[in-house]
């Protein structure tokens, strides 16, 4: 009887032991990840990796706020008086690469209230040293019709040139306004060549925007990677979630 007794004061003790270490390793990657960062995964089907939070600058930051406490970059971006972006840039990584990432916006003019949403948006990008600016952007349209997915470039972050590709802003395609406060992962790639752009809906899937030379806009190609937010008559939120970057 006391070898029982003694058999199961172990196995119990073990088990006690097991279930301490197993919190200590939970606790120990949620520190990692920052304090209530917000997970390992999108619904389960795709691994965040958490952004980095040093190493970034600004381009036209303006009267814009940016927030780490949580570790992850949190972007306030009030109301302009005309279309700028707003911008967190950081040196590109050597190509080829991808750059995956998740972002959290909220670009329908709900937060603030202080006018309309429209010409309002949230963008993956590559930069030069010039200031030169090609990105993939989710943004709201310049009507009441509908919302837009569409790479475009920008001469400077407050000087818009022209678009590449387009898909929404009519009232066929408005029910892509369900973008506007929703994740959204965006891929963008330089393989030396061209650059490319991705959407998915799973993080798995992607499926291709558009392709470019890398040299249609920029002199010698973008030397800068980067995200951002750009807005006219109502501020932009947009947090970073997820930040990947890859090589074949």
């Amino acid at each position: 009887m006391t070898r029982r007794k003694s058999s199961l004061a172990l196995f119990v003790l073990n088990f006690v032991i097991l279930f301490a270490l197993a919190g200590l390793l939970i606790r120990s990657q949620q520190t990692a990840h920052g304090r209530n960062y917000p997970g390992d995964s999108f619904y389960g089907m795709w691994s965040f990796t958490q952004p980095p939070t040093s190493s970034w600058s600004w381009d036209n930051q303006g009267s814009s706020t940016e927030d780490t406490t949580y570790g992850y970059p949190y972007l306030i971006m009030p109301a302009q008086s005309a279309v700028k972006m707003s911008l967190r840039y950081r040196t590109a990584p050597s190509t080829p690469y991808t750059i995956t990432a998740a972002i959290a916006p909220d670009i329908t003019g709900a937060i603030s209230g202080a006018g309309n949403a429209l010409n309002s948006g949230i963008e993956l990008l590559f930069r030069d040293s010039s200031g030169k600016i090609v990105s993939l952007d989710i943004q709201s349209g310049s009507s009441a019709a509908g919302c837009v997915i569409q790479d475009e470039k920008w001469t400077t972050s407050t000087s818009f040139s022209a678009t590449y590709t387009s898909y929404g802003a009519t009232a066929t395609t408005a029910n892509i306004c369900s973008l506007l406060r929703n994740v959204v992962l965006m891929q963008m790639s330089d393989d030396g060549t061209n650059l490319t752009f991705r959407l998915s809906v799973d993080g798995n899937h992607w499926q291709q925007f558009d392709q470019r030379s890398r040299t249609n806009f920029f002199a010698s190609g973008p030397s800068q990677v980067g995200w951002g937010s750009f807005c006219d008559g109502d501020q932009v939120v947009a947090a970073l979630l997820s930040w990947q970057v890859t090589s074949p």
